[in-house]
């Protein structure tokens, strides 16, 4: 009976298939049904397609606003570099076209390069400037830096003229201890010795080390270190190699050091030294004859600066110098004049000196030719070394107060002022009595006095 059932439910179903089959095949395929079978299709898949690439969208949205901006870095493009970076206002903009577009839209093509390479070039440009704003550094470019090399190469080296041809092998490690002598004098220390144990003769290494000696013996008061820089000094002047400005740096340097010290005997045997090395070089002659001066060596003195002049007729430091010499050893004061004047009037380095007009004014005074010499106060007056042509004090506290003629209410001792103007006063007017009461009052005590009181009586009979 089952087995029955069943044939009769297949036959009944294959019937049914049978009929749909032939109606099927009685209706006529018209183009118009074709199209409109077609374009539900189409509509279908880019429904399907849309939907798709939403979810992919939204997807790759999700993944870039998590991960943050995003460098690209694209080198050797036609010599530029390309810098691609957070796109996320982009992405964000695209994201809510599409939801508000049309399927039509979203089939669009998409563009061409040129124009992502075009707006890839106006993102750059905003990036950079927002990258300059908030001091993000950019990898530079290779004609900047081309550029930047070449500045660096034309411009001088600003040591040139302290540095030999071994030191200049070295300039960068010398260049990194110089700047340490200042703030940190014992490292510089240590980075000296670290090249002076590789370059032992080394005339910057030498001079470095003296210059950090004499730092830290001002910072530690300490005349160890002090007497420590003095012999690096001295080293550099015996070194081969060493470059004409650095030698006469070193020198000039060693000799203050030394005359600080008190070793004036030393300095002048290093500015003699210096002197003998650039024998045409009349400022350190000059300089020997100022550390004579100190020494109280004048007539060495008065060698030195007389054959400056002889090779400078009108060399106005030499002849200011041996104005001095000449008015103070020889009292010449009318040959000393004329070479002071000139001196002055040359306006040369070390010629303006308080001292220079002082003795000028001097020897115009004693030869009576006040006012010259006056004017000549005056004019030191003029240029800050004197409070007045009449206060002619060569070391001055500006905190107190001076002029040449006071006011006594100004004084503020103006009542003492008062009193003592009434007692010479009475004084001068001291009639003849009262001094012979006084003498015989002096006699009667002490018969020394005798002579007092005479002296007493002769002063006060003027009135």
């Amino acid at each position: 009976m089952g087995s029955k059932k069943r044939q009769d439910a297949s036959k009944k179903g294959t019937e049914k298939s049978s009929k749909k089959d032939t109606t099927q095949k009685s209706q006529p395929s018209t183009p118009s049904n074709n199209s409109k079978r077609k374009s539900e299709s189409a509509k279908d898949t880019s429904q399907t397609a849309g939907s798709s690439t939403r979810i992919f969208i939204v997807l790759l949205i999700l993944g870039t606003l998590t991960a943050g901006t995003v460098y690209v870095y694209i080198n050797n493009i036609g010599d530029s570099q390309i810098i691609l970076g957070n796109f996320r206002e982009s992405i964000e903009a695209s994201f809510t076209s599409i939801f508000k577009s049309t399927p039509e839209k979203q089939t669009a093509k998409q563009p061409d390069k040129k124009q992502t390479s075009k707006q890839a070039d106006k993102k750059q440009t905003k990036k950079d400037n927002a990258a300059e704003k908030e001091n993000k550094p950019t990898k530079p470019s290779t004609q900047e830096s081309e550029a930047s090399n070449k500045a660096k190469e034309s411009k001088p080296y600003a040591k040139a003229s302290i540095t030999n041809s071994a030191d200049q092998n070295i300039q960068k490690e010398l260049d990194t201890a110089d700047d340490l002598v200042q703030r940190k004098p014992n490292d510089a220390i240590k980075k000296y010795d670290a090249l002076l144990q590789r370059y032992p003769q080394s005339p910057r290494a030498i001079f470095g080390k003296a210059e950090a000696l004499s730092r830290l013996a001002e910072l530690e008061r300490s005349n160890r270190f002090l007497e420590q820089s003095i012999n690096q000094y001295q080293k550099v002047l015996d070194v081969l190699d060493v470059p004409d400005e650095l030698f006469k740096k070193a020198a000039r340097t060693c000799r203050d050091k030394m005359q600080f010290r008190g070793w004036m005997g030393k300095a002048v045997k290093v500015m003699q030294q210096a002197s003998l090395k650039f024998f045409t070089d009349n400022a350190l002659r000059n300089e020997l004859g100022v550390a004579y001066l100190m020494m109280g060596r004048n007539e060495n003195a008065r060698g030195v600066f007389q054959q400056v002049v002889d090779q400078e007729p009108h060399n106005g430091y030499a002849l200011v110098h041996l104005a001095f010499v000449v008015k103070t050893m020889d009292l010449n004061y009318e040959k000393a004049i004329p070479m002071f004047i000139e001196g002055l009037e040359s306006g040369d380095e070390g010629t303006d000196d308080g001292r220079f007009y002082f003795h000028l004014g001097e020897a115009l005074q004693r030869l009576n030719r006040t006012e010259e010499a006056y004017e000549w106060y005056q004019k030191g007056a003029d240029r800050g070394h004197f409070k007045s042509a009449y206060q002619r004090s060569l070391y001055n506290i500006n905190s107190l107060t001076s002029q040449a003629w006071w006011d006594p209410q100004k004084t503020k001792y103006h009542t003492y002022i008062k009193y003592l103007e009434t007692v010479i006063v009475d004084m001068t007017q001291v009639n003849k009595n009262n001094a012979m009461a006084c003498y015989s009052n002096m006699k009667t005590n002490n018969a020394d006095l005798d002579q007092h009181c005479q002296h007493m009586n002769k002063n006060f009979s003027l009135g």
